[in-house]
């Protein structure tokens, strides 16, 4: 399950009562200061003559830890004093959802998604994560076991075998046309 850092206000209105801050400032300032933005190109227009590379520099603006959003500055008061978002919230790392629920036979269980990178592998990947699963099923707790209720890496097998069956059966075809001198005609 992909993670995220959730912010639980401490009180049920914490911006406004002591702080002087709305959530839409706190949602505003948490987007504001968690931005990923280039911070300039190498060879960027007008280029030398013969340079061949343009490369585009990204800097380190996107926050990633928890401590990170602890540190977000809400708001600077008149007497020097800072509002960091950890005085207003509670964060934590958590799930980037809490809206599913896995069961097996009726019973609770963990589920795991894999999503494939858009040029990964997916036989491959089924295979590296079946190999893996069962080299850590020696660590697991007795009774727990390892299912895979939707493996689409079966149905890309079989596809790829039905296409590979299509292409012989036309090269086939093709080849009794050619040695048995009948012409087909075509509508």
């Amino acid at each position: 399950m992909p993670r995220s850092i959730s912010a639980t206000p401490r009180s049920p209105h914490p911006f406004r009562a002591s702080f002087g801050l709305t959530p839409a400032n706190v949602t505003a300032t948490i987007s504001t200061q968690n931005t990923q933005v280039p911070v300039g190109q190498v060879g960027a227009r007008p280029a030398v003559s013969g340079q061949e590379l343009n490369i585009i520099a990204q800097g380190r603006t996107t926050l990633t830890t928890v401590e990170d959003f602890k540190n977000i500055l809400l708001r600077v008061n008149l007497d020097g004093s800072r509002v960091l978002l950890r005085d207003v919230a509670r964060i934590e790392l958590g799930g980037q959802s809490y809206r599913t629920q896995a069961r097996v036979n009726g019973r609770p269980s963990a589920a795991v998604a894999i999503r494939l990178a858009p040029t990964a592998n997916a036989l491959v990947t089924a295979k590296a994560v079946r190999a893996q699963l069962a080299d850590l099923a020696k660590f697991f707790p007795p009774g727990v076991r390892v299912d895979y209720p939707l493996d689409a890496s079966a149905f890309i097998q079989i596809s790829i075998e039905e296409v590979i069956k299509t292409l012989l059966e036309a090269i086939v075809l093709v080849f009794l046309r050619q040695s048995s001198g009948v012409r087909f005609l075509a509508a």
